[in-house]
């Protein structure tokens, strides 16, 4: 059998072809050709053995036409070249999508007459966030069911909208008692994150929201569990940012947020409790402010860090630290300010922290004192007061003539290679390209190491500022 189809026997049975047939038979391997999907380079001249078979010429033909764009004033032009980038094309398509959902569901779904069309319509509008005047004014209009109405008060809700409507159904939903504490806790954080930043003025319907939400907040002595899923500390929050100006439930909001801060371990419950404190009640208490400092001494999220410098420049604490009864505590809570903030312009791992906290000093009217700190530690005999006040200039952005002059000195004559590799960095940052500066960075490239690498990313980094 010189062929190589499998033999037919009796009844149908099928044999495979002998063992010796690949010797004679010259269709061997042709069977089912592939198209060569590798580049086997000098593989095959070396072998004489090709693993897969090459593209036929009409397949390279019809592949050269795909990829190119008629020609245009004579000239043919790559289609790749017309082709607007990723971003872009991902932004057109979310515009596309969202004006495309939006006449689809507003026009047709909303105005349907099945409830559930017009409830998963308004749930498609509330997820992509597509919120215009057409869209506000029928979401308002969906009042058949309870379910659906709940469901519109929602969306408006998470499209920044908080009209007297939505606030009487918010007031409905957290009085009743068939309603979970779950869904009550994820319908105030709506209202917090959407909404109750836009409102101006206490209105009657806020009014009836406020004592709803201080009932709920005395329902309990003390908040258990997690506080970020606990209804009353939800409710306090909420408290505390509408009904700021009414001193009843300023009392209420505060003294529950302040127990919060005192006893939880959570960063971020932390400091959206000091948020309102501070921002919306405006506390003078002395133990919130040694909870920022905590927050910017202790806590693992760089936010959070940040959040407490904010509220230290949005708090201006030497207005208060005056009011002290004791000269002697006014001038240590006055030291320990001006240590925590000045700590930071190094210490601190995120450079937008660090950026806070320079303009922290400028607010406080402590830049000085940093900067004429920072540059008397730069001939200090120890290698981290020197390391600390490099990273200080560099924060606090000091461009004088004689101070990067002292750090030009202090790199080359510096023992410590620590030191000079963030002496190089504070040049980078100060953007000090000075001709002087760029030879001694080009001299510090050929020593390799550490210090070579640096000094090459810095001067790659300073010639074009110079040029």
């Amino acid at each position: 059998m010189a062929s190589t189809a499998w033999a037919v026997g009796k009844r149908d049975q099928v044999y495979p072809p002998k063992a010796t047939d690949w010797l004679t038979d010259k269709n061997v391997g042709k069977k089912h050709p592939q198209l060569k999907v590798v580049n086997q380079h000098k593989l095959y001249e070396e072998t004489q053995l090709k693993l897969f078979r090459a593209k036929t010429r009409s397949q390279v033909e019809r592949s050269s036409k795909i990829m190119r764009k008629p020609t245009f004033d004579g000239e043919a032009m790559d289609a790749w070249s017309v082709i607007p980038k990723m971003a872009s094309l991902r932004k057109i398509h979310m515009e596309e999508q969202r004006y495309r959902l939006k006449d689809v569901y507003v026009l047709n779904w909303l105005k349907s007459d099945s409830v559930d069309q017009q409830l998963y319509a308004v749930k498609t509008l509330q997820g992509l966030r597509v919120g215009s005047e057409t869209v506000i004014e029928n979401l308002s209009k969906c009042q058949e069911s309870e379910n659906l109405k709940v469901s519109a008060t929602l969306a408006l809700l998470t499209l920044g909208v908080c009209n007297d409507a939505v606030i009487d159904v918010s007031d409905e939903i957290l009085s009743s008692a068939e309603v979970d504490d779950s869904t009550k806790t994820s319908w105030i954080s709506e209202l917090v994150k959407n909404s109750i930043p836009n409102i101006t003025s206490l209105t009657d319907s806020l009014r009836r929201l406020c004592v709803n939400l201080q009932s709920i907040v005395k329902s309990v002595d003390e908040i258990r569990g997690d506080p970020e899923t606990c209804l009353h500390f939800m409710a306090a929050i909420l408290l505390g940012i509408v009904g700021c100006k009414d001193q009843s439930f300023n009392s209420v909001a505060k003294s529950t947020l302040q127990n919060t801060i005192r006893t939880t371990d959570n960063t971020w419950i932390k400091a959206q409790a000091l948020e309102v404190v501070v921002r919306f009640l405006g506390s003078n208490d002395l133990e919130d402010l040694h909870s920022c400092y905590e927050q910017i001494e202790s806590s693992s999220s760089w936010e959070c860090r940040g959040h407490s410098l904010c509220l230290i420049m949005c708090w201006d604490p030497e207005m208060f630290l005056s009011e002290l009864s004791s000269k002697q505590v006014e001038n240590e809570e006055s030291e320990k300010l001006y240590q925590i903030v000045r700590r930071s312009l190094w210490n601190e791992t995120s450079h937008k922290v660090r950026a806070l906290a320079a303009d922290v000093t400028t607010v406080l009217n402590l830049r000085t004192r940093a900067v004429q700190e920072s540059i008397r530690d730069l001939e200090s005999s120890e290698d981290a007061l020197r390391l600390q006040a490099v990273i200080s200039i560099g924060t606090l952005g000091v461009r004088r003539n004689s101070t990067v002059k002292l750090l030009i000195e202090m790199l080359e004559i510096d023992q410590s290679d620590y030191v000079k590799v963030h002496i190089m960095r504070t040049l980078q940052v100060l953007m000090a390209s000075n001709a002087r500066v760029l030879r001694l960075l080009a001299g510090k490239v050929s020593q390799g190491g550490p210090i070579g690498r640096e000094a090459s990313k810095c001067l790659a980094a300073l010639k074009p500022s110079s040029s």
